[in-house]
């Protein structure tokens, strides 16, 4: 949303991708909480490196020097795939293993009672089959093949399951070290009316009282209630007194 959310942007057929490295507390501000679906939209990788120096001097090649062969590269397999667009498939068996073992993976979470983790063995599912498409792109770029149907060979999709799973295993591993969602017990909503329905025509702030101890309110919200619902569903007589105003 632009300008605190008075002009909506709708991103009609997104297709961002980002590489983002970071140290855990980088991490931290950026997936501090599963609970608004960002994790699992995410492929996590966590590593320790030795600490290693790298040689610096003016004759260095230098990364922009590096990338520049492979940028053009790249911009030619982006126009490739503009002028030879595709549909994509697996073969059967390719997608029985990929359901086998998803479901399997989404019972585990289940059984553990992980709500958090559902939403990512779902979205990384799909995920197998983005990184399946991707490879087999490439190959049938290199190959210069302009077939308009492609379907993935089994080491491509083999390829494409392990990163996912390994990633899946690191996932899990963030989700241990993010704090615990503060998740409050559901109330019945008519609780209110309960106790309003349990009052008896005319009652005292005494009874009152004696009412709402079987719903937990203690006294200061009993005379906070009396006190709203005056003129509104009861009626004060006089100091302590009420009756209940005809429905």
């Amino acid at each position: 949303y632009k300008a605190n959310g008075i002009i909506p942007i709708y991103i009609r057929y997104p297709k961002l991708a980002l590489l983002l490295t970071g140290t855990p507390g980088q991490i931290d501000c950026l997936l501090n909480s599963y609970g608004n679906g960002l994790p699992s939209r995410i492929l996590a990788y966590t590593f320790r490196e030795a600490p290693h120096w790298k040689e610096m001097g003016d004759d260095c090649i230098s990364l922009e020097d590096s990338f520049k062969p492979i940028a053009h590269r790249v911009y030619e397999l982006y126009n490739f795939c503009l002028a030879h667009p595709v549909l994509f498939h697996f073969t059967r068996p390719q997608w029985n293993r990929l359901n086998e073992i998803f479901s399997r993976m989404l019972s585990e979470v289940a059984m553990e009672g992980n709500d958090d983790l559902q939403a990512v063995v779902k979205r990384y599912a799909f995920l197998v089959m983005r990184i399946s498409m991707i490879q087999t792109r490439i190959r049938q770029f290199e190959a210069t093949d302009l077939s308009s149907e492609i379907y993935c060979i089994d080491a491509d999709f083999e390829r494409s399951l392990q990163i996912v799973l390994c990633c899946y295993e690191h996932s899990r591993l963030l989700h241990s070290s993010m704090p615990a969602p503060a998740v409050r017990p559901l109330k019945n909503p008519d609780i209110i009316r309960n106790f309003v329905n349990e009052l008896p025509d005319s009652f005292t702030t005494d009874e009152a009282i004696q009412i709402g101890a079987k719903y937990d309110f203690n006294l200061r919200k009993v005379t906070r209630l009396l006190k709203s619902l005056n003129g509104i569903k009861i009626s004060k007589i006089s100091h302590g007194s009420y009756t209940k105003m005809n429905k």
